[in-house]
């Protein structure tokens, strides 16, 4: 993953199962786009617990404060 956007910066904040949770989910650092059960498949996790971390991913990034 590349450090040069904002987007990669506030991905960088994340602990890495979260990160992986998120660029999979969502197409994001050069990851192709999954559905749950992609993810879930990939991790060994249930679809609930895929959820659960996008859930908790996606609240960590609100919290993230802005890089100057």
């Amino acid at each position: 993953m590349r450090d040069d956007t904002l987007v990669d910066r506030w991905l960088s904040s994340l602990p890495d199962v979260l990160r992986k949770v998120i660029c999979r989910r969502f197409g994001l650092g050069g990851d192709e786009a999954g559905s749950l059960e992609d993810v879930s498949r990939e991790l060994g996790v249930t679809l609930e617990e895929v959820y659960r971390l996008q859930r908790i991913a996606l609240t960590e990034l609100r919290n993230v404060p802005p890089f100057g």
